[in-house]
Order: C-alpha cells, then sequence, then structure tokens
C-alpha cells in the first residue's frame, strides 16, 4: 500500500506500508515516519486530514493523535471525490495503468518516481476545488463530483 502526504505546499512524503493495516501498524508509521516528514516541513503548525478507515477511527489511534496534540480535521466517510490525495492517486493512476510490471518493486520504482514528477499545481488544482466541490455535492443531492465518478 502506498501512503502519501500533500499539503498547499506541494508533495510532502510518499512510503509504502507492507503490512497488514490495523491501528498499531498506522500509528507506528505515523510516529516513526510520517509525522517526522510532515513535521520537517510544516513543523507542528498544520492540521492532519485522513480518512475513516477502520485504522484510522480506532481507539488507539485516536488516542495516539491527542498524545502527540495532532489536530485532526472531521471528515466526512464515503468522500473520496472531496479528498486531494484521492485525486492524486486518480491521476497516478492513469499513468500506471498503462504499463507493465514484472514485479512489486518495478510498480514501487515507478511510483515513486512518478511521484517526484507530481507538478505542484496539480496538487495545489485539487486542493482549491474542496470548497466548490462541497458545494456541488450539497446542490447535488450528494452525487459524487463529476471528476471522481
Amino acid at each position: 500500500m502506498f501512503w502519501g502526504a500533500i499539503s498547499r505546499l506541494g508533495k510532502i512524503y510518499l512510503n509504502t506500508i507492507t503490512e497488514k493495516m490495523g491501528s498499531k501498524v498506522y500509528c507506528d508509521f505515523l510516529r516513526d515516519k510520517a509525522l517526522p516528514a510532515i513535521k520537517l516541513i510544516h513543523g507542528n503548525n498544520f492540521m492532519y486530514q485522513q480518512e475513516n478507515a477502520p485504522a484510522h477511527k480506532a481507539k488507539n489511534t485516536i488516542d495516539f493523535l491527542k498524545e502527540n496534540n495532532i489536530e485532526v480535521l472531521t471528515w466526512p466517510s464515503q468522500s473520496p471525490d472531496l479528498n486531494p490525495i484521492e485525486q492524486i492517486w486518480l491521476w497516478m493512476a492513469r499513468d500506471v495503468n498503462t504499463m507493465h510490471f514484472n514485479n512489486i518493486n518495478e510498480l514501487e520504482d515507478y511510483v515513486f518516481d512518478l511521484w517526484e514528477k507530481i507538478p505542484k499545481d496539480i496538487i495545489l488544482s485539487f486542493i482549491k476545488k474542496i470548497k466548490s466541490k462541497m458545494l456541488y455535492i450539497e446542490n447535488h443531492s450528494g452525487e459524487l463530483y463529476k471528476d471522481h465518478s
């Protein structure tokens, strides 16, 4: 599984998680890898956005985030169309799906190279669309935003 972080400053971090994702694996990953990378760029001045996956919503995870003073943005469940990183994954998938890989290492190398090539303006365009997407969804009875359906 690939795990990535973006912000208004562009790409922050990409890594893989090879273990089955549970709260302990997720918290260890955040503590040891993701949060240090995020704090290197943003210091302690950031709001963390995550989905509502079981590992994210687990009591252990919630406690870990509180203990580490990580402010978490409340996020509606089942809302990939509002999440800018999901748009990045779609952008990358269009390219990855045209390729053939002989093994997982080739795939990983390609994804990491592709991550480095993501233009900052693409990331910012997805972040800037959030407000208009929320209005669209509200005005269309919860229908997915057109660029994610």
